[in-house]
């Protein structure tokens, strides 16, 4: 029994053979891709809806690119989220120093006061009566 060789096709792929992405030249396009799509969503209004074929036009014009820039750059990412939440903690403190630095107001009684009913009569008939 001889054994048949495999054709190459057939053979998986070794690493030193995997097809390599230049990731300069995949970040320029992920950003002409980007302005082009945002443009495209700008002038042409039609773009902006949903395509049976293709999906949601803005998610493949404006969103895609950015999933594939951050996908490009995660440590930027990274870097991103200590300092949002540092910015997210001295917003949070600088309303709360606003809002211990105003004196509290006291609220106008908005009800007029309570009058007798022999009062509100003498008003109403414009008697002058003495309490």
């Amino acid at each position: 029994m001889s054994r048949k060789k495999k054709s190459p096709d057939l053979q998986p792929r070794r690493r030193r053979d995997a097809v390599r992405v230049d990731p300069i030249a995949m970040r320029r396009l992920s950003y002409m891709w980007l302005a082009l799509g945002t443009l495209a969503l700008i002038f042409v209004p039609a773009l902006r809806g949903y395509d049976t074929w293709i999906g949601w036009l803005p998610f493949w014009l404006i969103a895609a690119p950015l999933i594939n820039l951050l996908a490009l750059h995660p440590h930027r990412l990274a870097a991103l989220v200590p300092r949002f939440l540092v910015g997210l903690r001295q917003r949070r403190q600088a309303v709360s120093r606003r809002n211990q630095a105003k004196p509290l107001r006291r609220l106008r009684n908005t009800n007029p006061p309570q009058r007798s009913m022999h009062a509100a009569l003498a008003t109403m008939l414009s008697i002058n009566v003495r309490h």
